[in-house]
């Protein structure tokens, strides 16, 4: 099909504005939004003796610009920085994916070529996952979140189900339209509009169907959620002022607990100040924590903290991120974003945050350039890169035969992640967070939205804590229950059902993701094959 100029930069724009539209749309723009992009890739194509691929690649990254621009302005709020970096280089990955589906489709054709897309978009989510500069808010199937009785199916795909849903299709809206513009194929126009009514209605029948049939797996357990409401900027670390932050925490833990509540759970750095983890048991906030506990004394509370742990004298580097200690010239720390259990006994599991904000907790490559440490943004409290867990760890309620994940944040936009609790013996999650950063924009909903899908792909029952954001229940189906606002200092009360339920996605984690990226290197390889060697040496044809 050929296209003006003028036409080219209204498509261009239209698949930008339409990945944008995603969260406000409860993303089934997305679900278009390839379209327009792939008729200038096919234009692009056809006349590749007029423009190189370099044209593709631009026009590609423009419109992930867009998309991210309209879809994480908020990241502004707490660092422009960061939104620059995010969106500029995020995009960046993208338009490569889009790039070599178009060098591949050049040489391989049109079937392969469409293949290679689904592929590598698919793998990049992936690595998204894993990688040193991971970031995988932005993977297509967490923008189905809003309606969670669509996505039903999750608890065997994964989110990656969905973003291979969305792109599959957008091939096919373009096919139907393809054809029915040229007017070029009957046959397929046909063929392609039976396989689109089949792929939009059954998995959408399907997952109703799960959705109204699940019965929520029954024990339950009592829990408070108490949203402090602390200014994130501007109390939370002004450490005159923990008196009132360890009151306010006792208070609004008080005003709905009884004796028969289990848990009582608090937000992300919840402790006005951090401490040694060897001097934990003798912290002023644990005391008091403590000394309230006695009043409920089988109700266990899960709040996070900043702890700081100290190695022994030595030359060398612990860890990557571990740093000297000031004014010891051998000894060196790591600092923690920590989640802590405390009770009346004498026990104080700890759990250390291990997924982290890019620039914030953690500075990528840093075993190769330690320099980079000196980059690392200050949102208060402690600044540079942070010390993790190798392992998921699960805090246990023998009393009610629970186990606890907590996620501390971030670590919850990670689906395979979050099944190494579960694996652990976990039958409850919980979510400990600060969604204070961002004002009130669409980034602590959509922070939110991400959760209910962990708890669609674990069936489990999850509990979330904001220190402000929202803070919430929510059931084993992905429903939001007793969602309090934002910028409000609440508590909320309510027995939720511990599951020992293992799906089919914990046992098998991310199928889609790996198998895309075995293909996707397969594919490239082929890919470069043809651009080597001279058509009459290649062993296989199409």
């Amino acid at each position: 099909m050929n296209f003006t100029n003028k036409q080219r930069y209204y498509l261009l724009f239209a698949s930008g504005i339409l990945f944008g539209l995603s969260w406000i749309t409860y993303g089934f723009s997305l679900f278009i939004a390839f379209v327009p992009l792939l008729f200038l890739e096919d234009f692009f194509s056809e006349h590749q003796n007029e423009y190189k691929s370099g044209v593709m690649f631009r026009f590609s990254y423009v419109i992930f610009v867009i998309w991210h621009s309209l879809t994480v302005w908020w990241i502004g709020y707490a660092s422009v920085a960061g939104l620059i970096m995010a969106v500029l280089l995020n995009s960046l990955f993208y338009t490569f994916v889009v790039w070599l589906f178009h060098l591949s489709k050049r040489k391989v054709g049109a079937n392969a070529g469409y293949a290679i897309l689904v592929v590598l978009w698919l793998a990049l989510e992936y690595i998204h996952t894993f990688w040193e500069l991971s970031w995988p808010w932005m993977n297509l199937g967490n923008w189905l979140a809003r309606d969670i009785k669509l996505i039903q199916w999750y608890e065997y795909t994964g989110v990656r189900g969905g973003s291979l849903w969305i792109i599959l299709v957008n091939l096919l809206i373009f096919a139907i339209l393809k054809y029915a513009l040229t007017k070029s194929n009957l046959r397929n126009l046909i063929l392609s509009s039976f396989a689109f009514l089949f792929l939009i209605f059954i998995p959408v029948i399907i997952s109703v169907k799960m959705f109204n049939n699940y019965k929520e797996k029954q024990n339950p357990v009592d829990v408070v959620v108490f949203q402090p409401n602390i200014d994130p900027y501007n109390e939370k670390y002004d450490y005159s002022k923990r008196a009132y932050q360890l009151r306010n925490m006792i208070e609004l833990s008080d005003s709905l607990s009884d004796d028969k509540v289990d848990y009582i759970v608090g937000p992300e750095t919840a402790f006005p100040r951090g401490d040694w983890e060897s001097h934990l048991k003798q912290n002023g906030t644990v005391l008091a924590l403590r000394r309230f506990l006695q009043k409920y004394p089988q109700a266990k509370m899960i709040v996070g903290l900043s702890s700081y742990k100290r190695y022994p004298k030595s030359d060398q580097k612990p860890t990557p991120t571990a740093v000297k200690l000031k004014g010891r010239d051998k000894v060196y720390y790591d600092r923690y974003n920590s989640a802590v259990q405390i009770d009346t006994s004498g026990n104080l599991p700890i759990y250390h945050k291990s997924k982290f904000v890019l620039g914030v907790e953690k500075m990528p490559f840093l075993s190769y350039i330690p320099a980079l440490e000196k980059l690392a943004m200050d949102f208060g409290g402690i600044v540079g890169s942070l010390g993790s867990d190798k392992e998921r760890t699960v805090f246990v309620n023998d009393r009610k035969n629970v186990r606890v994940g907590v996620m501390i944040c971030y670590e919850s936009v990670y689906g395979e992640f979050v099944t190494e609790y579960i694996k652990k013996g976990a039958n409850l999650l919980f979510v400990i967070t600060n969604d204070g950063w961002w004002e009130d924009t669409p980034g602590h909903l959509q922070h939110l939205a991400f959760a209910q899908i962990r708890a669609i792909e674990t069936r489990r029952s999850i509990a979330r804590s904001a220190n402000t954001g929202v803070s919430a229940f929510i059931n084993q189906r992905g429903e939001l229950q007793q969602a309090t606002q934002y910028w409000v200092r609440d508590v909320i009360r309510q027995k939720i059902n511990a599951s020992q339920k293992i799906t089919f996605f914990v046992s098998h984690g991310d199928i889609i993701g790996r198998i895309s990226l075995f293909l996707s290197i397969l594919m490239l390889i082929y890919t470069l094959v043809k651009y080597l060697l001279p058509k009459e040496q290649l062993v296989f044809k199409q």
